[in-house]
């Protein structure tokens, strides 16, 4: 390129690979493959969680991420498409919505179907530092007990009836629908 205005014998501005190390705990010699990408699965989570800046925790990627989209679709059903924008607007207001709602804690549960309705409360628990825990509302509901349970779900959100058999406090759907729409 002629970047500066020179072709060749340019001095790099920075490397174009930083690289960041992170060093753990030492695993046993016969762990499996799947205990090894959990372990730095989880050592990279906590670094970058505790990171500052634009880089910290997903929520704060999901914003700049739509600072940069803007208007380019973001979520496309049958009937509706939200721009980058709009879709955050929504993830915000709904994150306002189950903040008064939600008990304290990192984990929620989330038995919706795969919906407009789901994607936008999965981005308002990221927006809000938790971690949104999907759990299949078709599936049996001692299965699904016994993986909140793992999870550490403090309260989870799904209609009421399926919500009673979890045992978990149940935050209904209705209370993320979108300003002047009905769920």
């Amino acid at each position: 390129s002629f970047d500066r205005g020179k072709v060749l014998f340019k001095r790099p501005q920075r490397l174009p690979y930083p690289v960041d190390m992170i060093i753990g705990e030492p695993l046993p010699h016969d762990s499996e493959a799947w205990e090894v990408r959990n372990a730095v699965a989880e050592l990279l989570a906590a670094h970058r969680s505790s990171r500052k800046g634009p880089w910290g925790h997903l929520g704060r990627r999901l914003l700049l991420s739509a600072k940069q989209s803007g208007r380019r679709p973001a979520l496309v059903t049958g009937a509706l498409t939200w721009s980058h924008r709009r879709l955050l607007t929504e993830a915000v207001a709904t994150r306002a919505r189950l903040e008064a709602a939600l008990p304290r804690g990192e984990r929620v549960g989330v038995a919706l179907p795969l919906s407009r309705e789901a994607v936008t409360i999965s981005l308002a628990l990221c927006l809000s530092e938790r971690v949104p825990v999907m759990i299949d509302p078709e599936a049996d509901p001692e299965e699904n007990a016994g993986r909140l349970e793992r999870a550490g779900a403090v309260a989870v959100i799904a209609e009421a009836e399926l919500g009673a058999s979890l045992g978990r406090p149940v935050v209904t759907p209705g209370l993320a629908a979108p300003r002047g729409e009905v769920a």
